[in-house]
C-alpha cells in the first residue's frame, strides 16, 4: 500500500463480489465502480482508509469522526481496526495497493478487492474469506486482516444496534458462595 494516494488510473474494477450486498462486482468491460453505488458501511470504510493515507491529520479526523458517529467504545474499535487493516497491509501486502484521492469518486481495483474481502465476512464461507484476504496480503498476514475487517464491520454495525438499558444496581446484601 502506498503513503500517499494516488489517482486511480484504473477505475475499472476486478472481482466477483455479490450483488446483493453493494454492488461492488464489476469487471473489466463494465461501467467504473463508483463510491455511490456502495453500503454507507461500506463507504465509510474506504473514506476511512483514503484519509488515513492522507497523513496525521486525516488521521486524527478519522479517529474523531468515529468517536462522533458511533458509540464511544464503537469509535475507539472502528478507529483501532483501520489502523490495523492498514497496518497489516503495509506489513504484509502482496504488492503496493492504489487508493484514490477522496475527490475521486471511482474505486480502485485495489479498494474493490478491500470491499470484496468485507463482502466475503458476511457469508459463512472461511475458505472464501481466506482466499479473499491472500489476495491482499501474505499467508503470515491473512488472519490478522480477516481479524481487523471482522472487527471493523462490527463496530460500523454498532451504530444500528440499541443500546441495551442499564440493570438496577443491587441494593441488597448478596452472599457469594
Amino acid at each position: 500500500m502506498t503513503d500517499q494516494p494516488r489517482g486511480a488510473n484504473d477505475p475499472a474494477s476486478g472481482g466477483n463480489a455479490p450483488d446483493r450486498t453493494s454492488r461492488a462486482a464489476a469487471t473489466d468491460g463494465q461501467d467504473p465502480m463508483s463510491i455511490a453505488d456502495l453500503t454507507f458501511e461500506h463507504q465509510i470504510v474506504i473514506w476511512a482508509m483514503r484519509m488515513f493515507l492522507q497523513g496525521s491529520d486525516a488521521f486524527l479526523k478519522v479517529r474523531d469522526e468515529f468517536n462522533r458517529a458511533l458509540p464511544p467504545a464503537a469509535g475507539r474499535i472502528a478507529f483501532t481496526a483501520v489502523e490495523r487493516m492498514i497496518g497489516t497491509l503495509r506489513r504484509y501486502g502482496r504488492r503496493n495497493l492504489r487508493f484514490s484521492c477522496l475527490c475521486n469518486t471511482l474505486l480502485t481495483r485495489d479498494e474493490i478487492s478491500v470491499l470484496v474481502l468485507l463482502i466475503s465476512l458476511e457469508g459463512d464461507d472461511y475458505h472464501d474469506m481466506v482466499k479473499r484476504a491472500r489476495e491482499l496480503v501474505l499467508d503470515d498476514g491473512t488472519h490478522m486482516l480477516i481479524d481487523a475487517a471482522a472487527i471493523l464491520m462490527s463496530a460500523l454495525a454498532s451504530r444500528h444496534a440499541d443500546r441495551p438499558e442499564r440493570l438496577p444496581l443491587c441494593v441488597g446484601e448478596a452472599t457469594l458462595h
